[in-house]
This record gives C-alpha cells, sequence and structure tokens, in this order.
C-alpha cells in the first residue's frame, strides 16, 4: 500500500491509499476505488483481504480517508459537518480517483467503486450521482438513505451504556449527522441513492445480512424493489446467517466472490471458479442476478 495526499477540490489536504498489482503498468490497470465504513472510521497501511483480493486480481485499488474518517485529528473528522450525500465526502473520493488518473495511474474507461456500510453508500452515492463514470458498483449492507437510518440507529440504539463512547443519539449531533433535523433529512433523502435510482444506469451489486442490526434489510430489499421495477440492473445476495458483516466462513468467501464476480464481468480481471459448496450457497442465497435482473435467478458462473 502506497500513502497518497492530494488536495480536494476546496483545497483540503486529504489522505489515503493505492494498491498497485504486479505486472501491470500502472495507467493500464482499472482503477477501483474501495470505500470504509463509518464513515468516523479510516483505513490503514496493513492487510485487508478484499483490497488485497483485487490488487491480486489485477486492479489498482484507491483506498480514500475522505473527510469525516478518524485519525488526522478531529477538524478533519469533523470537517464534513454531515454534508454526506452528493456534497463533501463524495467529492472528495471522485477527486482522488482524477487526482490518480492525472499521476497516470488507473484506466480512465475501466473504473468500479466498492465499499461496506457506510461505504456501500457512498458507492451507490457515487453511481448515482456520476452515471457514466463507473462501470459497476459494489454495496454491503448499504444505508440507502442516510438521514432515514442516523434517526433509525439513534432510535434503536440498544447500548446506551456502550463501552466506546455515548448513545448514538449524542454522538451524532457533534459528528455532524443532526437525525433530529427535519431540514437535515430532507436533504439526505434528495440526495439519496433511494431518490436518484430514475437516474441510476450502471450494474449494481449489494450483498445484505439477514440479521443485520445497523442497517434493516427491509430498508436493502426495498431499494432493491424500486430498482427493480425501474428496469435497473442489479443482484442482491442476502447472507442467510451475516449480520452487518458476513459471520461464517462460507458467508465470507461468497461476499469475496460476488467482489471477484463483479470485478470481472466489467473490468475484466481474471475469476476464480467457485468451490460446489459455494456454488450451492449462491444458488440459494442470490435473490436478484445483475445477468437476469429477475428475482430467483441464479448467478451465471
Amino acid at each position: 500500500m502506497h500513502p497518497v495526499s492530494y488536495r480536494a477540490r476546496d483545497g483540503m489536504l486529504l489522505h489515503g491509499y493505492v494498491l498497485l498489482p504486479s505486472g501491470i503498468a500502472p495507467g493500464l490497470a482499472p482503477l477501483v476505488a474501495w470505500l470504509h465504513g463509518g464513515p468516523i472510521s479510516r483505513t490503514f497501511d496493513q492487510y485487508e483481504g478484499s483490497t488485497q483480493l483485487l490488487a491480486n486480481r489485477g486492479y489498482a485499488v484507491f483506498v480514500p480517508n475522505f473527510r469525516a474518517s478518524a485519525g488526522y485529528g478531529v477538524q478533519y473528522t469533523r470537517s464534513a459537518d454531515g454534508d454526506v450525500g452528493n456534497g463533501r465526502v463524495l467529492a472528495d473520493v471522485i477527486d482522488g480517483l482524477d487526482f490518480l488518473l492525472a499521476q497516470g495511474i488507473g484506466d480512465r474507461k475501466r473504473q468500479g467503486v466498492m465499499g461496506m456500510s457506510f461505504g456501500g453508500y457512498a458507492s451507490l452515492l457515487a453511481v448515482s450521482h456520476h452515471p457514466t463514470r463507473f462501470r459497476f458498483a459494489f454495496a454491503g449492507a448499504p444505508p440507502t438513505d442516510y438521514g432515514w437510518i442516523k434517526q433509525w440507529q439513534a432510535e434503536h440504539d440498544g447500548e446506551a451504556l456502550r463501552g466506546e463512547g455515548p448513545p448514538l443519539s449524542l454522538q451524532f449531533p457533534l459528528l455532524g449527522f443532526r437525525y433530529g433535523d427535519a431540514a437535515w433529512r430532507e436533504k439526505m433523502r434528495r440526495e439519496s441513492p433511494l431518490a436518484a435510482l430514475p437516474s441510476l444506469q450502471t450494474p449494481v451489486y449489494i450483498w445484505a445480512g439477514a440479521h443485520d442490526d445497523h442497517v434493516p434489510i427491509k430498508s436493502i430489499v426495498n431499494y432493491v424493489g424500486e430498482a427493480g421495477r425501474l428496469g435497473r440492473s442489479l443482484s442482491l445476495l442476502i447472507d442467510p446467517d451475516g449480520g452487518h458483516t458476513p459471520r461464517t466462513p462460507l458467508g465470507v468467501e461468497a461476499s469475496l466472490y460476488q467482489i471477484e464476480l463483479a470485478a470481472h464481468r466489467h473490468l475484466g480481471g481474471p475469476l476464480t471458479p467457485p468451490s460446489p459448496e459455494l456454488r450451492e450457497f449462491l444458488r440459494r442465497n442470490v435473490r436478484v442476478d445483475v445477468d437476469t435482473n429477475r428475482a430467483g435467478a441464479s448467478r451465471k458462473q
């Protein structure tokens, strides 16, 4: 992982990492943005299975620590100020990709975007508001309306004495997520992936856990249903044992296969054939497939 720093369009200095594949000229490698969750979190320069898999398969992987990320001081974390729709954080991702392309890293015509949790939401934002830029998106456990999800999380927070900090109802406003402000929630709704579905042109691959206590699966299913009604191209894998992340070895393997498959289909990298166990898991749990956009369809291998 190579550290990178770049200026956002408003002049703020931002940081992140890029992974470069072995044996491929940087300018010829497809470029994939991997967006971390949180967003009050960050990526470190250490091994992470999803990004290493992509680099191993021949992709240049951009991992931005966009504003709102932790680890660079309070001002850096709070600088997003709740502008997490079609605003500052999304612009940081796009600016970082443009910076790398200007440095000769990545194929401008072959770009993808991926992430889990907030990263999945940001990936949906990216293809919603930049509908012709990316070949595909992978979104794991994604909120589809950030104002709604913050209100839901604050009202359903069962850990009032959580060890890592105060209740979410106290944390969120301090971090810019003003879930009690109707104007902020309405702004997030207007800019949400759910509201932007009519503009969606890009194939989207979604992973969801049946027992997710952070992002209700009903909200993800609603998004997929609305996309299907509009004829959009989506794939939905529901892990029957998954929570906000996969919980079993086979569930982890299935999510990584979904990532590898999406990149293979749309960026042309190699694909490892699934084991018989994984093939059966996919047959049972892929509810909608990009190729057919039909509920219950078996995923093409």
